[in-house]
């Protein structure tokens, strides 16, 4: 078994990547998201440690794959939930939740999902598929303006890209 890292920055040795939730490097890819592959199904399982900026929105959506997320600094508003530094979700697959909002200090969060095909954003209805197109950019313009993936290269500019956006 092998453990892919999509986060070039991060350093792996010996079969081992190691971070802190607070390290710089986590922001450098784009929208702050790290993806760590375990083992090499295509469907096997995968952890996201993702940098969110404040106050970001991300439209009602769900993933074909159960999942948990933990709040690891920052703030998560799921629905009308707030999770805070130390709580944790689960979510079943196909279940929708959302809207989502990090705090005013953002979010850094770590997500487990148990089958990587499943990760992409899904929408049951069209209108939360419009407000995810609407909200993106200023999501990425968000991501920018504090440091989060500048010197990543930008998916906005591919408009095939948008398909695999990454959301907590």
């Amino acid at each position: 078994m092998t453990i892919e890292n999509s986060n070039g920055s991060l350093p792996s040795k010996g079969g081992r990547t190691s971070f802190s939730i607070d390290d710089p490097e986590l922001a450098e890819p784009f929208f702050g998201f790290s993806a760590f592959e375990f083992g090499d199904k295509s469907d096997g399982p995968v952890a996201v440690a993702q940098v969110i900026p404040p106050d970001t929105k991300f439209a009602p959506h769900f993933h074909e794959t159960d999942y948990c997320t933990i709040v690891l600094r920052g703030a998560l508003k799921v629905g009308s939930r707030w999770y805070r530094e130390g709580d944790c979700r689960f979510q079943d697959e196909k279940s929708v939740y959302g809207p989502v909002e990090s705090g005013p200090d953002g979010a850094r969060i770590i997500s487990f999902y148990a089958d990587r095909l499943g990760l992409p954003d899904q929408f049951a209805k069209e209108s939360h598929e419009k407000m995810y197109n609407e909200l993106l950019p200023i999501a990425v313009k968000a991501c920018l303006k504090n440091g989060i993936g500048v010197n990543a290269p930008n998916p906005m500019e591919d408009t095939d890209a948008t398909d695999t956006m990454p959301s907590p």
